[in-house]
């Protein structure tokens, strides 16, 4: 069964407890109320898991639209699968539609004055989703004398369902925004090896706390309400070193301090020994699916363009696999025979080959970039962009690894280079490129250094940059570091 946008209600019921399940005693009869709690336990406990580990939104199709036939304009929803705020899967099949003209003239209640105003009137209409079942299968049951035939019978299936409706209000849906202005916030703070102010972690976490001040005032939080967004660039910047540490401290404080701001169990308030301080709102089982810009043309929409699909604040969630490949073969990994790039937790080994026709390390028509090797060995350690100069007007833009370039005092051929976690026993492979002016008429080369003796050993990797004739340095260059063991 399915609800084309039909406003169906089920039988109220007084629900099993989730939190209890069957305790089998042998001689112990069972009745259906047993059944029922098992159930129940155990269907809780996976809504549970997936509301609390996955989150909730649409999984797969939904694709929302507008087309028209003889009736007008309807809105479209394909079929697909979605995961509801309380953790249950809902599935639409097959595709569903509703004629706005018809909802427009079977609704007047909610939409009051707007329907009747001028000519070009835009009203708001926000298409969601919910989980709901139906009883079927009627079978026989025993019964008693004197009863009619329908009251012997009774439904032994519950068959999962779907309801989907137009609404002038948007479902609440406070731990999305919520997540989604921490994520923004938190990507607003600078991570850098360049020069402070450095945040310490004290100051860290009492900026990530601070969000929930404006979260009291406001509820459900807005954008731009739950977090002051426009702080974290003002005081300060975290270390690449210290990154992995702040982002498990943010991480923290999210799941132990904020999420629990609009959880459903945590909003509860629940006191001390189970007492309830304070009951928590009821849930808003609507998922949004989009927000409808709707023009109203004296009570008629008049065609498909009166009306504007938006689904920008439309949750959703994206399945492991997807995730996955992300991670092995994402934008961030090498490409080609090139080497893989070095993230800030830790390097990536070297990428795969390249297909068939793949020249220079990219990818070929019939083949795309092999996948990042695993954390390896050999791997790139610095890398950055240097314009000459002497030492106080000599620039370095380091891309990777906290790149230092020296020009060696009286000689403005050669530099020292430097990086973090540099080792002067390790094994270093150094690329380099010199920049040169466009009319520029001598070659440049970048050379490796081997025993000079006007650096010492161990200070560094000390290359030259410069025209072949000896005369001309280069006006900088772009430099590669990788650590081969």
């Amino acid at each position: 069964m399915s609800s084309s946008f039909v406003p169906l209600t089920a039988a109220p019921t007084n629900p099993p407890d989730p939190s209890k399940h069957v305790n089998y005693s042998v001689g112990m009869v069972l009745g259906v109320d047993d059944l029922t709690q098992e159930f129940t336990y155990l269907s809780s406990r996976d809504r549970w898991l997936a509301r609390d580990l996955l989150g909730y939104g649409t999984v797969c199709g939904l694709k929302v639209s507008i087309e028209a036939d003889a009736k007008g304009p309807r809105v479209m929803v394909t079929s697909g699968a979605a995961l509801s705020p309380s953790g249950q899967l809902i599935c639409v099949r097959p595709a569903q539609c509703a004629y706005l003209n018809d909802w427009l003239n079977a609704n007047p209640a909610q939409l009051g004055a707007a329907i009747g105003s001028p000519p070009g009137t835009q009203i708001k209409l926000y298409l969601t989703l919910c989980y709901r079942d139906c009883l079927t299968d009627s079978v026989p049951i025993a019964g008693e004398p004197c009863r009619t035939e329908d009251e012997l019978m009774a439904p032994s299936r519950v068959t999962d369902d779907f309801q989907l409706d137009l609404r002038i209000t948007p479902p609440q849906q406070k731990q999305e925004e919520g997540l989604r202005e921490f994520v923004e916030w938190l990507r607003l703070v600078e991570i850098s090896d360049g020069s402070g102010p450095f945040l310490t972690l004290e100051q860290f976490e009492e900026m990530v706390r601070t969000g929930q001040e404006a979260h009291v005032l406001a509820s459900p939080p807005v954008k731009g309400v739950f977090y002051k967004l426009q702080s974290p660039p003002q005081q300060g910047k975290i270390h690449t070193a210290d990154a992995y540490e702040f982002l498990r401290a943010a991480f923290r404080i999210w799941v132990t301090e904020i999420r629990p701001l609009f959880h459903p169990t945590c909003e509860a308030k629940a006191g001390c020994c189970g007492s309830v301080v304070e009951a928590g709102p009821v849930p808003d089982e609507g998922l949004l699916l989009a927000e409808l810009d709707v023009t109203v043309v004296s009570g008629v929409v008049a065609k498909p363009e009166d009306v504007i699909v938006d689904e920008r604040r439309r949750p959703f969630l994206i399945h492991l696999g997807l995730l996955q490949e992300m991670l092995l073969c994402g934008p961030h990994s090498g490409g080609g025979s090139g080497t893989g790039v070095a993230g800030p937790q830790g390097p990536v080994g070297p990428a795969g080959p390249a297909g068939k026709d793949g020249k220079d390390g990219a990818p070929g028509k019939d083949g795309a970039p092999g996948p990042a090797g695993a954390p390896g060995a050999n791997f790139v350690v610095a890398a950055g962009i240097v314009t000459a100069g002497t030492v106080a007007a000599s620039t370095v833009t380091s891309l990777f690894g906290g790149l230092t370039a020296t020009p060696l005092a009286g000689n403005a051929f050669v530099w020292t280079l430097k990086f973090t976690g540099y080792d002067p026993k390790a094994q270093y492979v150094v690329k380099g490129t010199p920049l040169i002016n466009a009319t520029a008429a001598t070659l440049h080369t970048f050379e490796v250094l081997q025993g000079s003796t006007e650096i010492p050993a161990g200070t560094g990797v000390p290359v030259k940059v410069g025209a072949i004739d000896g005369k001309t340095p280069a006006i900088g260059f772009m430099v590669e570091i990788s650590l081969y063991r």
